[in-house]
Parts: structure tokens; sequence; C-alpha cells
């Protein structure tokens, strides 16, 4: 069973965070996990929630900002992260296996 609550878990760092939660993309239902690491280390990891397929990914802080910079909406990366955070508390809903 999946209770809905909110989740997210400080780490060592003030700017570290590990969140994950369920979200539905094109009608089928992912787990999302987003984890800051050492202030500047972005691991993205979505699983499938019925395959148990994974994609996973790791983008550090000069590859974000480089990235937003080609977009020509430069974001530092503390700024990038929180507005994914903030994305994920919007259209996703946190979940913990009980």
């Amino acid at each position: 069973n999946f209770h809905s609550i909110s989740l997210i878990i400080m780490m060592e760092s003030p700017r570290d965070i590990k969140l994950t939660s369920s979200c539905l993309f094109r009608g089928s239902e992912y787990l999302v996990t987003m984890e800051v690491k050492d202030g500047d280390q972005l691991n993205i990891e979505v699983e499938d929630r019925i395959s148990s397929d994974q994609w996973k990914a790791s983008f550090d802080a000069t590859y974000i900002q480089d990235l937003t910079h080609k977009t020509g909406n430069f974001k530092q990366f503390h700024i990038f992260t929180s507005m994914l955070e903030s994305a994920l508390n919007k259209v996703c809903i946190y979940i913990i296996s009980l």
C-alpha cells in the first residue's frame, strides 16, 4: 500500500535533498527520485511502476549551468534544483512504501 505524504529528506549539507514521488506521464505511473548531493551533483532516477524499467542520470552543477545558459535562461545550480523540486511538488504525489 502507498500513502500520499510529503517527503523531503535533508542530507548532510543544507543544500542536499532526496525526494521520491509518484508521477503520471502519458497515462503511466513512474517513481521519480531526485537527489542533490554535496550541493553540486544532481541525480535523477525514473522507474516505471509496472515494468520496473529504470532510467538514471547524474549531472554536475557546471553542466546544468552551461545547459541553462545555452537555452538563454541561465539558472544557478541551486535555483535550477529548487525549481525542479517545486515542479515535482506541483505535479506529483510524494509517497513512502509502508
